[in-house]
């Protein structure tokens, strides 16, 4: 959308916006039954190469049926989740 407004602003600084708004993004699947599951939950660690660059936190596993964590979340995301009042207790659970 941005790209059809008269802008001047470079993709890579829109892509960084996009990482500091939405710091943690999750990918759908429908399956073959026609169920949708989250597949992948990663964290937006910033852009390089013209790319978001992420780290993967929660991998679904179809074999089992739960999501398996992968990675904890980032210092700096757990410190943002602090500065606006996440309880302690539940960041945590992610680090």
């Amino acid at each position: 959308m941005y790209q059809m407004a008269t802008t001047s602003i470079p993709p890579q600084v829109i892509l960084s916006f996009i990482c500091e708004a939405f710091p943690v993004m999750f990918f759908k699947k429908q399956m073959s039954d026609g169920s949708r599951r989250v597949m992948e939950i990663v964290e937006a660690l910033g852009v390089e190469d013209g790319g978001v660059r992420t780290r993967t936190l929660y991998r679904y596993d179809a074999q089992t049926g739960r999501h398996e964590k992968v990675h904890p979340i980032s210092e700096a995301l757990a410190q943002t989740l602090a500065e606006n009042d996440a309880p302690a207790d539940t960041i945590k659970k992610f680090t």
